[in-house]
């Protein structure tokens, strides 16, 4: 059986869990094929669930049943919550069920590179467009960079660069390290507080930020300009 892998890019999950006991597992009916944190973690989220509805796993097209112990929930959860760990919804290992209508696997969409891309360079959808799928044709030298969950160049790729079936992103990723501006608005009062990037981000989700003194927080990131 495959487990489920992590949002955008593929990372297997865990191995060597014992099989399915029906009678004995905590069982998770999903909604979808994703596996968030409200799935896994017990938080309180009646006031806003962007954070509680963040994807970290995803369900492989070829079973309806993902098996994870606590353990590998507990890993998952750290990638999102670094400085303090949540409690569990379940102890021991838990099955998660996907809809029993969501059993076709996904058409294979296969890309190339519409532009030239320099070595080291994250890839995203400006970069690429369709193409048909091939077989037994080698693809390009690309590399998953983990921190940031994107593709990146292993070396300088031409235009019309096979791909394959490759998952890129839409925005490049912003990098750890770069300053930004927290704004924060209550009705027409507009506060602004200079903040520093502690991991690679991307608009539209979440990502832990440094102040000037110290404090660290998780924040929603914006597609506006960053501050160098």
């Amino acid at each position: 059986m495959r487990f489920p892998t992590l949002l955008p890019l593929p990372v297997a999950l865990c191995a060597g869990v014992a099989a399915l006991a029906q009678n004995a597992q905590p069982q998770v009916d999903l909604e979808e094929r994703v596996i968030r944190i409200v799935d896994i973690a017990d938080l309180e989220c009646s006031d806003g669930r962007t954070l509680c509805d963040r994807p970290v796993a995803i369900v492989p097209a070829e079973t309806n049943v993902a098996i994870l112990s606590e353990a590998r929930r507990r890993q998952l959860l750290r990638r999102h919550f670094p400085l303090v760990q949540p409690a569990l919804r379940h102890t021991g290992t838990v099955s998660f069920h996907t809809p029993s209508t969501d059993s076709s696997p996904p058409r294979r969409r296969c890309l190339m590179l519409r532009q030239a891309v320099r070595a080291g360079e994250y890839i995203v959808g400006e970069h690429v467009e369709t193409a048909p799928c091939k077989e037994e044709v080698a693809m390009a030298a690309v590399r998953y960079d983990r921190d940031a969950h994107a593709v990146r160049a292993g070396t300088d790729l031409e235009r019309g660069t096979y791909l394959g079936s490759l998952a890129v992103r839409d925005h490049r990723p912003l990098a750890a390290g770069i300053g930004l501006t927290l704004v924060a608005r209550s009705g027409s009062v507009e506060l602004n507080r200079e903040v520093r990037l502690l991991q690679p981000g991307r608009p539209g989700r979440a990502a832990f930020v440094q102040t000037g003194d110290g404090e660290v927080f998780p924040v929603p990131l914006s597609g506006g300009e960053e501050r160098q």
